[in-house]
């Protein structure tokens, strides 16, 4: 059986300024094009707020809101244990599909330092077999300021670079060009 592969969407929330990049919104959309085409599964994760507007940047509603589209909401940097508990709820036949659980994670979104990051080494730690990239279609804004305000965000994809990642679990590459 060959490998499969899971993108996951992370943030691409209205609140985040990072997600308003349009470089970077163009590189999501090719990601689950690119995914679709492929036949991986795709998991949209959301931080979860009841005090602001969670819903996804105008621009990629009509492509992670579809029902091919596994939906993950959590209430933290992390969103790893979400994801899990997802893939736990999923029927699946293990005899076709062992455990249900991808061999690859493809990470994309905001914010890159944080969520992402966090979220990828948290996939590592709970999947040690499965192999974790955080692809170039992240975005950040300095970790000086608060993501929920424009002001510093100056990390947008096109300028991200990989040094910021300092982990063995993780790596970082180039999939969607």
């Amino acid at each position: 059986m060959g490998k499969t592969t899971a993108l996951v969407v992370i943030d691409m929330q209205r609140q985040f300024p990072a997600a308003q990049s349009r470089p970077l919104q163009a590189r999501i959309k090719n990601a689950v094009a690119h995914a679709r085409a492929n036949g991986w599964s795709i998991i949209n994760v959301r931080y979860l707020m009841d005090w602001e507007d969670e819903r996804l940047v105008a621009s990629l509603r009509p492509l992670l809101e579809q029902d091919d589209v596994q939906q993950v909401h959590k209430c933290d940097d992390d969103g790893s244990d979400d994801i899990a508990a997802m893939f736990k709820q999923l029927p699946h036949d293990p005899d076709i599909d062992g455990d249900g659980v991808p061999d690859r994670f493809i990470l994309a979104g905001v914010n890159a330092s944080c969520c992402v990051a966090e979220t990828a080494s948290g996939l590592a730690d709970i999947y040690p077999e499965a192999e974790v990239i955080i692809s170039e279609a992240v975005a950040d804004c300095s970790a000086r300021v608060d993501y929920h305000t424009r002001v510093g965000c100056n990390k947008w994809a096109a300028q991200y670079t990989y040094n910021d990642y300092g982990t063995n679990k993780v790596k970082a590459q180039r999939i969607f060009q």
